[in-house]
Formats: C-alpha cells, sequence, structure tokens
C-alpha cells in the first residue's frame, strides 16, 4: 500500500471522531491513580533486526507570567499539563515535560507534587531554559545559566540530562555539556547561527542576520539520514557534522510538520485539527520511509503550551499514532530515553 493510501485510510478512520474544538477545558488535579491502559495480547508483527521509529512529543512549559509566586495561576497551568499527561497515558504515549524556570518555582514555592504525578504516568521531564537567544554569551555564562536551572530540578527532586531552548549564537553545546546535560532538541534556524561560515549549509548564510530566536524559528532543514536518526556533537561552530565522541546528542525534529491548529489557537472554535493530524501522518510516513530500521530513529514535535491545546485535540491526536504503534512502526519514548540509545 502507498503511503498517501495509508495515510488517506487512517485519516478516514479518525475524522469521524474530529468535532470542531472550543476554548481549552481544564480539569482539576487532585493526584491519584493514573487510568489502565489495555496491553496488547499479541506482540506486534514487526520485521526481524528492525526497529521501530521512537515518536517524540516535547511539550515546552512556559508561558504563564507569575506562576512562580501565584498559587492560581500555578495551579491553572499545572491542570493543563495534567489534563494532556493523562490524554496521553491513555493512549500509551510518552511525552517530555520540558519545564520553564517559572514552572519550576512554581513546584518548589508551592510544594506541588505535579512532577510525582508526570512520571507515574511513565513521561519524561527536562528543562526548557529559554536562554542563551541575546547577544553572544560567554561560556562561563551560558554553563552558569544552564547549571542553574538544571539545580532547580534537582532541588525538587529530579535529576535531568535533557535540555531545550539553548539556540544560541553563543557556545551553546559546550556550555550544555558542561551544566551536565547529555542531549538535546527543539534546534531551530537560529541555532545555525553558532556555525563558523565555512560549515553553514548552503542557502542559509540569511541566519547569520536573525535578531533572536524567535525572529529564526522555523525547523532546521536537514537531509538523509539526519532527518531521523540522532548524532553526537561537541562543537557550537561545527554541531551539524556528527562527532562519535561528542558529549551531546543531538535530537533532531520532525521535518514538515507545523500545527496550525496550535498555533492559531485563539482562535475560536479551532477547526483545524483534522488538517493537523493528517499533516502528522503525512510527515510520519516519510520519516519511515528515510528510517531503514537499523540504529536509533526519531520522530518528534514539539508544542508550547503556555495556553494548553484546544478541547478534543490531544485525544485526537494520540488516537492517530495508535496503529503505527501497535503494528510496531513506532513506538513512544521520552527524549532522554531516546539519547540513551545512541553509542
Amino acid at each position: 500500500m502507498d503511503m498517501l493510501t495509508r495515510v488517506a485510510n487512517k485519516v478516514a478512520v479518525l475524522l469521524p471522531m474530529v468535532v470542531l474544538l472550543g476554548s481549552c477545558a481544564l480539569i482539576g488535579a487532585n493526584g491519584g491513580t493514573p487510568p489502565s491502559t489495555s496491553v496488547p495480547d499479541e506482540e506486534p508483527d514487526q520485521g526481524e533486526g528492525e526497529e521501530p521509529i521512537h515518536l517524540g512529543l516535547s511539550i515546552h512549559v512556559e508561558g504563564f507570567v507569575g506562576e512562580d509566586t501565584i498559587e492560581q495561576r500555578f495551579s491553572v497551568h499545572r491542570d493543563m499539563v495534567l489534563e494532556l499527561a493523562t490524554d496521553a497515558y491513555e493512549h500509551g504515549a510518552v511525552v517530555t515535560f520540558e519545564l520553564g524556570p517559572s514552572f519550576v518555582a512554581g513546584v518548589a514555592n508551592f510544594d506541588d507534587d505535579v512532577l510525582a504525578q508526570l512520571t507515574s504516568m511513565g513521561h519524561s521531564i527536562a528543562v526548557h531554559a529559554d536562554a542563551g537567544g541575546s547577544g553572544v554569551p560567554t561560556l562561563e555564562e551560558f554553563t552558569a545559566e544552564l547549571t542553574e536551572q538544571r539545580e532547580a530540578l534537582a532541588a525538587v527532586g529530579y535529576e535531568v540530562s535533557h535540555v531545550s531552548g539553548i539556540c544560541s549564537r553563543g557556545p551553546w553545546v559546550e556550555a550544555a555539556i558542561q551544566a551536565g546535560f547529555s542531549s538535546v532538541s527543539g534546534g531551530v534556524e537560529y541555532c545555525l547561527t553558532s556555525l563558523a561560515p565555512e560549515n553553514m549549509p548552503a542557502g542559509y548564510e540569511w541566519v547569520y542576520e536573525c535578531s533572536d530566536p524567535s525572529t529564526c524559528h522555523g525547523e532546521v532543514s536537514l537531509e538523509g539520514d539526519q532527518q531521523v536518526e540522532p548524532w553526537r556533537t561537541s562543537d557550537s561552530s561545527n554541531w551539524l557534522l556528527p562527532d562519535p565522541a561528542g558529549g551531546l546528542v543531538y535530537i533532531p525534529g520532525a521535518q514538515g510538520v507545523d500545527f496550525s491548529c496550535i498555533v492559531g489557537r485563539n482562535v475560536n472554535p479551532c477547526s483545524e485539527a483534522d488538517e493537523d493530524i493528517a499533516t502528522y501522518l503525512t510527515a510520519l510516513e516519510e520519516a519511515l520511509a528515510v528510517y531503514d530500521g537499523d540504529g536509533t530513529a526519531v520522530f518528534t514535535v514539539t508544542w508550547s503550551f503556555g495556553d494548553g491545546v484546544p478541547d478534543g485535540y490531544a485525544d485526537d491526536f494520540f488516537a492517530a499514532t495508535e496503529s503505527y504503534v501497535s503494528s510496531g512502526d513506532a513506538a513512544w519514548a521520552g527524549l532522554d530515553d531516546v539519547a540513551a540509545l545512541v553509542p
């Protein structure tokens, strides 16, 4: 069956479930035992020697001004996070929650158990630093900032190894390594500004004119195996070139995926969820076509989670991935766990 037919069939099954989505509905989070999930009776029928592509979803938990000091604001954000985490858990999905500093401060200041609830569902915890995007930080400055954020999570009981939000003109790779991180994701075009001119991919010279990450926030276009296979690096000036001895695993993002429904989430009702999911499935099929089944491969996307997601959207999204998981073509994983598989 060709790729377009497979996608059409999956979308045809999914579309009856999709309704016009209204404003975000928040759930109260009181802890408790996560809902149970069913276990398939049979192992997926997977080709001998072939590994599944790892599905990743990074959630940047950010954007709630005052949540570090105003408990009511923190509680609203926390409940959004837990609602999404529960939706994912019910579908057997794993989410990497990349926490901004204000959310971590809220966890500490209000002695909240949200992180314990997330990890009890099998989700991963990481840092979303949102650092290094202004000027050209020195290695010492950048390392200190990343170390502070990593230690803030350690202070509430979570030693983490994964970071995002560190694209910079400065030594972001070296700073991440020195701060104790072993993997990074969320690389956007602004990450290319750290490359030496001789290492800049043809056609990307314009990024040197970028003022900050928000103005050059598109996914870096990659070719061949690098579209799906993480690699090691130790050098910000040449980070696109794999270095087997590198101290930082770079996890590439999915190519060609734009969640327009979430980008336009202030438009109510949001009616583009079906198009978003179809776009995701098409890109996943393309990633599977690139991956030869050997080694470690990943297909990961990112949602910024300041305003949450439209009601029902996450449930439909996770449901759309289930046939790929049950067939053995894909398997959900936290990005820190994916990085640990890279030799």
